[in-house]
């Protein structure tokens, strides 16, 4: 009753239920809660659940960054941005609705995003985790677009993409 009372006066609220009654762990969802926590909790369960929130709480943030693009710079919001790409210093944003070039290498635009809701699913290619809408063998679907993850880099891309979630 109280989380529907909170989720009725601020729609980005995190909740997270810690509690030993697993029979009401079905009604998180009528909240949109972002975890369920059945005691006890271990530390390692509490810290992924932790993440979640954070990540949960920077994409609902209006965060932005700075892009020197052509000719400009832009202000973007990082919610916005679904993936970057690189080819020969060129840097190619996908955002929601618009796509626009910069010039720079990867290394340097990666640390402008927070690290918990981006990863690289290939040496030239920066994902924003809370675009993935699925994971296959050695593709990762952001949005309706394909992209290849990398042999070398799977095991990284897919610990960041669980943690992102709330896996660990």
């Amino acid at each position: 009753e109280a989380a529907k009372r909170i989720r009725e006066k601020d729609k980005r609220a995190v909740i997270v239920f810690i509690t030993n009654m697993k029979q009401y762990a079905l009604d998180g969802y009528a909240v949109n809660a972002v975890d369920y926590l059945i005691k006890p909790v271990k530390y390692s369960r509490f810290c992924s659940m932790m993440n979640k929130a954070i990540a949960v709480l920077s994409f609902w943030g209006d965060e932005y960054v700075l892009i020197p693009a052509i000719g400009e710079q832009r202000r973007v919001r990082v919610q916005d941005i679904l993936y970057v790409q690189i080819k020969t210093h060129w840097i190619k944003y996908y955002l929601v609705g618009e796509v626009f070039d910069s010039w720079g290498n990867l290394s340097t635009e990666e640390k402008l995003f927070p690290k918990e809701l981006f990863a690289r699913c290939n040496s030239s290619t920066l994902v924003n985790l809370s675009a993935v809408t699925a994971v296959k063998k050695d593709i990762v679907t952001v949005g309706n677009v394909d992209l290849h993850v990398s042999r070398t880099g799977k095991r990284k891309f897919m610990e960041a993409f669980y943690r992102y979630m709330g896996k660990n």
